[in-house]
């Protein structure tokens, strides 16, 4: 069972994921989806640019009707998608997606899962698949992991070291296979309602980064709870993260949710 959210890239609507401290780039990145870019400073001002990020309908894609183009001509970038999904804790998966590059030599791409369903790429516990090189040609990425806590994180990683034009990346096809959370489908799973409207958080509690505001009528999807109750791990409007308990929901039914540590 794939659990990702908009995992062929279909949706055209896109979000903002970086914006440069002078507000002209921006990444923007699928519905569902979150992104990120490598922005140390370098000498060299084509080094590390914040890339554009385009639904694809041309003849680039590998499935549906739309795949995900990452690039940026005549510069270099290190971008990466990456979605947060619920899971079963000790379970095995599989994850990955199909990467299509252009460009020229030293572009390269891959994929990775944190089997304990963190937001860094960089950190010692991604499990990655080996590296893409091929050009001009669809390659399939994947790798396998066991869940090792009720969330996993799917990344879906490119860089490259020469600036050339065209310059980047498609993405399409990607999955992440394995039970979900509490061995439920989605549709079986407590959904509510929002009583007012809310901040959407990247953590458990305020002092977490706000990552949207969501309106009043919302239906979310109750898929965890913080260990002492205060919050809920909820998916709305296809992502996931944290809103406080006491204005969704009532005591009884959050205890019966899984603890997400």
């Amino acid at each position: 069972m794939n659990l990702l959210v908009n995992a062929e890239f279909d949706e055209p609507t896109l979000v903002e994921a970086v914006v440069s401290k002078d507000g002209y780039s921006r990444f923007r990145v699928p519905r569902a989806w979150q992104g990120g870019v490598l922005s140390v400073p370098t000498p060299f001002r084509w080094i590390n640019r914040i890339p554009e990020g385009a639904a694809h309908t041309g003849a680039r894609k590998l499935s549906g009707v739309r795949s995900f183009h990452v690039y940026y001509d005549y510069g270099t970038f290190s971008a990466w998608l990456y979605q947060r999904v619920p899971v079963t804790p000790s379970t095995p998966l599989s994850g990955g997606a199909h990467v299509y590059i252009e460009g020229t030599d030293g572009a390269v791409a891959r994929v990775g899962i944190d089997p304990l369903g963190g937001e860094n790429p960089f950190a010692r516990t991604v499990v990655w698949s080996p590296w893409a090189t091929q050009r001009d040609a669809w390659t399939p990425c994947a790798v396998s992991v066991g869940a090792e806590s009720a969330s996993v994180t799917l990344f879906l990683y490119a860089t490259q070291t020469n600036y050339v034009d065209p310059n980047g990346v498609y993405w399409d096809a990607a999955f992440v296979n394995g039970t979900p959370l509490g061995g439920e489908s989605q549709s079986g799973m407590q959904t509510v309602k929002l009583a007012y409207n809310m901040r959407f958080r990247a953590g458990p509690g305020t002092q977490h980064t706000e990552i949207a505001r969501l309106e009043r009528g919302t239906t979310v999807t109750l898929l965890a709870r913080s260990l002492d109750g205060l919050w809920l791990w909820v998916e709305a409007e296809g992502r996931q993260g944290w809103l406080a308990t006491q204005f969704i929901t009532t005591p009884d039914r959050v205890m019966g949710l899984p603890v997400m540590k």
